[in-house]
């Protein structure tokens, strides 16, 4: 199964991944800290299987619940 990159910053700054596979589950996230450190960063997608859908991280450097939405047709 192809999964999809998805990409956002926390409001501390932090770089938050997620891998999305086509059917619109979570495979893993991952924290990138400005200074350079990465983390397991959970990640779960919520409305997975709608064309919007959001994925939700807990930041591991601040403690934030972080829910960005993306749209399943712009993901590669």
């Amino acid at each position: 199964m192809k999964a999809s990159p998805v990409v956002t910053r926390c409001e501390c700054q932090t770089k938050l991944s997620a891998l999305v596979g086509a059917d619109g589950i979570v495979t893993g996230g991952t924290a990138k800290s400005r200074d350079g450190q990465e983390r397991n960063a959970p990640a779960t997608a919520m409305g997975a299987g709608m064309e919007q859908f959001q994925v939700g991280w807990l930041c591991p450097v601040c403690g934030r619940n972080t829910v960005r939405s993306f749209y399943k047709g712009a993901l590669s």
